[in-house]
Order: structure tokens, then C-alpha cells, then sequence
């Protein structure tokens, strides 16, 4: 089974919340089915990254697209070297834009309160426990939070 587009992704764990050596994860999505991976690292340089997609690649195949976002190990000689040798397209989103990896985002939140038993409290949230508390509101940022 040959994936089309493939998102991909790192995420960084809270040092508090995490024990072992397991800082962070690569997580990988098949933009066609959905079905998301989330790989432990213990660092994401580049080398790392290229051995945690070749040891998913063996296993579920080779997309044709992969698409990640504009960060130094995605963006390293190591990982274009990879990809042109496996023949895999590399598309990088826009800066600042998550919303091009929308599935993946949305996946990220849901890991997130699955490991740590919270969700993500983002401004529309605040504002909306402000709203709803009996107390008058603390003249207060958004950025205060």
C-alpha cells in the first residue's frame, strides 16, 4: 500500500509531565485515511527523524508527498537527500500556518489529552470561562494567560 500525502510533524513533551529519555514525537498522518502515528524520540535532529520515517516507511510504505513545515530538520540536506533517493516529493507548508496540516493539528490536540488529561485552552476558551464565571472580570491581555 503506497500512501499519497503524508503530513508530518514533531511535537515537543512537557519535561514534567514525561519520564524516560522520550522528549518528544514525530507524528505521521495519511492525509487520504486519516490514520495517524506518533513515533517517541529522544531528539529530532534530522538524522534521527530520516531513521524513525524509514522504520514507519518499511512498515506501511512509501508515500508519494510528504508534507511537513519549514523546521531545520525538515529542511536539512540529510532529509532532501532521503527523500529524492526514495523518489518522495517534499512539500513544506506555509510559516506561521498550521492550518495547511489541519488533520494532523487536530490529532496533536487529541494525543495531547490523551496523555497528559487535558485539553488545549486556547483564547476562545478563556474568553469563554471569563464570560461564564459569577466574578466580575480582572481587566486583563489575552497574552496574560
Amino acid at each position: 500500500m503506497s500512501y499519497v500525502r503524508v503530513p508530518l510533524h514533531t511535537v515537543t513533551l512537557q519535561s514534567d509531565l514525561v519520564s524516560g529519555d522520550v522528549k518528544f514525537l514525530l507524528t505521521i498522518m495519511c492525509a487520504a485515511t486519516r490514520f495517524p502515528e506518533a513515533l517517541p524520540l529522544r531528539k529530532i535532529t534530522s538524522q534521527t527523524i530520516v531513521k524513525a520515517l524509514l522504520k514507519f516507511f518499511t512498515t506501511f510504505g512509501l508515500p508519494k508527498v510528504v508534507q511537513t513545515d519549514q523546521g531545520s530538520n525538515f529542511t536539512s540536506k540529510l532529509f532532501n537527500q532521503v527523500s529524492k533517493m526514495l523518489g518522495i516529493k517534499h512539500e513544506m507548508s506555509s510559516p506561521y500556518h498550521p492550518e495547511s496540516q489541519g488533520a494532523l493539528e487536530r490529532f496533536h490536540q487529541s494525543l495531547k489529552k490523551l496523555v497528559f488529561g487535558h485539553s488545549v485552552r486556547g483564547p476562545m476558551k478563556v474568553l469563554k470561562e471569563m464570560f461564564q464565571s459569577e466574578q466580575a472580570p480582572v481587566s486583563k491581555h489575552v497574552f496574560d494567560f
